[in-house]
């Protein structure tokens, strides 16, 4: 997943045993695969108060990614048609081979 950019974030509530497991593996994993995170990984907690309220976290995590965002949409609208193709490319190629990059970068895959 080279060269591919993605924003994550988390929402959960702390009082479940697996809070934030889902989002923390999923960035790991796309770290693992080449991507590259744009911004912080959110983590929103339903169960959050005070200046850790959901609501709260969610709007300075949106605020605090928009400008992340804008700088990888001008990246973006440079690229050629040449390029575009090839990020189409690559694309497919990590569609088809979803479950051989999924055992690349989780060690357990193949025991879930």
């Amino acid at each position: 997943l080279k060269g591919l950019k993605y924003a994550l974030l988390g929402l959960g509530d702390s009082k479940y045993t697996t809070f934030f497991m889902n989002p923390t593996v999923i960035s790991s994993g796309m770290d693992k695969a080449g991507a590259e995170r744009i911004g912080r990984l959110g983590k929103a907690d339903a169960s959050g108060e005070g200046d850790k309220n959901q609501l709260k976290v969610i709007e300075e995590w949106s605020r605090n990614i928009i400008p992340e965002l804008k700088r990888a949409a001008v990246e973006l609208e440079a690229m050629t048609d040449e390029q575009w193709s090839i990020k189409g490319e690559e694309v497919d190629v990590a569609t088809k081979n979803f479950h051989v990059l999924c055992r690349q970068v989780y060690d357990t895959w193949d025991r879930r």
